[in-house]
């Protein structure tokens, strides 16, 4: 009986090892997953051009943001300009016009260039600038800014620095896609709270915080068409889709950071300067990966003890014999 006992456990020992070796190997094989499985939309932000965007532009770190409204003659709804994006991130999703702030008037730049049918080869003058804003522009003012952003972009190795300025432009401007974008339109603002469009990066913040601001600066129609759609109901549901988009991007963000680390690139930081990175998850393979000494000392215990209890079986079996055969 002792003896398949002792057999039964070897086996049990030799496939526990076996099994353990293999947990190890598919780990192994886990860490290293082909680069090739990343989705487009994380190697077009992980690529040589922007990696090359991270030791020269982005090192500044400021971009700025247009926030454009009208009032459309026929219906009277507020309507916000977005654009369709040409590349990643966020290709094929609404934005606000913006980019890389260089400048004093980049924002206006910015603004013009995607969404007024300019050629991406000519260069703004400040003159032609100043008509366009005698031309379309009824008024503006500029959001107070947001210094080191952690979940802004995922291209900037460190958290960006993010302006705005909000303009109010005339019912006439009719929007022309340019530059990076690859359609320019207005959108009722009301589609946005209600979530029927949703935009990129945390833009949907400026537009919160747009509300609040023309509170104090809009005037005439302006003014009523902002009050009329900042209660609380709203105001709570862009929270609600500020909360989402800083979400989306964390995880872009993490996954971006998946990627650099094959690519031997600097991870994507938190404001506290830490690598945004997916969390780690424990598998059977990790555990045991963490645990092998425990298991190979475990294991080799009971081993020990098989084979110790079945020694002392046999000795006491062999002295039995002996025990009986003198009685006899």
């Amino acid at each position: 009986m002792f003896r398949s006992f002792f057999i039964f456990c070897c086996f049990i020992f030799l496939a526990s090892m076996q099994a353990f070796s293999v947990g190890l190997s598919k780990g192994e094989v886990k860490k290293n997953a082909n680069v090739d499985g990343f989705p487009d939309y994380i190697k077009g932000i992980t690529n040589d051009r922007i990696y090359g965007l991270n030791t020269k532009k982005l090192d500044v770190k400021d971009t700025a943001d247009a926030i454009v409204f009208r009032i459309n003659d026929r219906t009277r709804q507020l309507e916000i300009l977005l654009i369709q994006r040409a590349y990643e991130p966020h290709t094929d999703v609404l934005c606000t016009p913006g980019g890389l702030k260089e400048g004093h008037q980049d924002v206006l730049r910015e603004f013009i260039e995607e969404t007024h049918g300019v050629n991406p080869n000519k260069t703004l003058t400040a003159c032609e600038m100043e008509e366009f804003k005698e031309k379309y522009i009824l008024a503006s003012f500029d959001l107070k800014p947001k210094k080191k952003y952690p979940y802004w972009d995922a291209r900037a190795v460190d958290p960006v620095n993010v302006d705005a300025t909000v303009y109010f432009v005339k019912s006439t401007y009719q929007p022309k896609a340019s530059d990076d974008a690859k359609a320019a339109k207005f959108y009722p603002v009301e589609d946005i709270i209600q979530g029927d469009r949703r935009l990129g990066f945390v833009h949907v913040e400026w537009l919160y915080d747009a509300f609040q601001e023309a509170e104090k600066q809009a005037t005439g129609a302006f003014k009523r068409a902002v009050r009329q759609l900042n209660n609380n109901e709203n105001r709570a549901k862009l929270q609600k889709h500020i909360k989402d988009a800083q979400d989306r991007n964390k995880g872009l963000i993490m996954l971006a950071n998946a990627k650099r680390k094959y690519d031997g690139q600097p991870f994507l930081k938190d404001a506290d300067g830490k690598p945004i990175l997916i969390p780690e998850k424990a598998s059977d393979s990790d555990f045991l990966q963490k645990h092998y000494k425990k298991v190979i000392v475990l294991s080799s215990l009971v081993s020990v003890a098989c084979m110790t209890g079945v020694v002392c079986q046999y000795f006491y079996n062999k002295n039995k014999k002996v025990i009986n055969r003198e009685q006899g």
